[in-house]
């Protein structure tokens, strides 16, 4: 309700028209719908996400990021427990 009346308001005092409000809901009535969930979520899916650049350069990106993740991961997991392990920084001592 608080929200109906502000975009009125919005509307009306910048001198939009009724046109362009009716314009501005078919779209969101169209586009998504926050109450009802009603998108088109397979149209979104078949959407590319990386437009314009090689196969071969995403692979080289993807294997580096998966190498990065195996490296990163067990390196932050050994300095946690030496933190633990640390008698000057332990908490429970």
């Amino acid at each position: 309700m608080i929200r109906d009346w502000a975009m009125h308001r919005f509307f009306t005092n910048n001198g939009l028209t009724d046109k362009n409000r009716s314009l501005l809901d078919d779209y969101h009535k169209e586009n998504v719908s926050e109450v009802t969930n009603n998108h088109d979520w397979q149209n979104e899916l078949e959407t590319e996400l990386f437009q314009g650049y090689s196969p071969a350069l995403l692979t080289f990106a993807s294997i580096c990021c998966v190498i990065y993740m195996m490296v990163g991961v067990p390196g932050n997991l050994i300095t946690i427990i030496a933190l633990f392990r640390c008698k000057k920084v332990s908490v429970f001592s």
